[in-house]
């Protein structure tokens, strides 16, 4: 699948600030399983994983431009879809073409950034936060240096299709996790 490659890399000239719907993937460093484990296709999630959940469901508190749909903590990565809304209303899956560039958006008045890349840098700041706060407090296992990868997997959708096939890509990944090759 397209989407399933961490190496890729963000589209030249696009705006991500820009409505849409936006799949992303994040993998913790050095591919640590630090967020549950997986037993019969089914995730088990630790304190540290619920964690990673709770901060994700409440990214639109930060704006109503900001929506959600489905999303997956896995023991060592984690996948979702963000919605960046247009004046506070629903983006429809629409044909979007790469090279589309306008004028960034401004920020929601309460300062808060809206751009897929600052939405991804605060969900990694506020796990990373919090995931320190519970080494120190509840002795949960430690992280080298950095808690996610440098770099995440991003994938602008365009159709409804896509969005099918992405949907489907993450409800699967618990029953797909042995043959991953994220697990490590």
């Amino acid at each position: 699948m397209p989407y399933a490659d961490s190496k890729s890399h963000h589209l030249p000239e696009y705006d991500y600030s820009q409505p849409g719907w936006y799949f992303v993937k994040l993998s913790t460093r050095n591919m640590s399983c630090l967020f549950g484990d997986v037993r019969n296709g089914i995730i088990n999630l630790t304190d540290a994983g619920r964690m990673v959940e709770r901060v994700w469901q409440e990214l639109p508190s930060y704006s109503p431009r900001i929506g959600l749909d489905i999303f997956q903590v896995m023991p060592n990565h984690f996948h979702g879809i963000l919605i960046i809304k247009a004046d506070f209303e629903e983006v429809p899956i629409t044909s979007v073409s790469a090279k589309h560039k306008v004028p960034p958006q401004q920020q929601h008045e309460t300062g808060v950034p809206l751009s897929l890349l600052d939405l991804v840098a605060r969900f990694k700041s506020l796990t990373t936060t919090q995931y320190i706060r519970g080494v120190k407090e509840n002795n949960w296992k430690r992280f080298d240096k950095k808690l996610w990868g440098t770099r995440f997997h991003d994938h602008v959708i365009r159709t409804e299709s896509a969005l099918q096939s992405i949907r489907t890509y993450i409800q699967n990944n618990p029953r797909k996790w042995e043959f991953d090759r994220l697990n490590k």
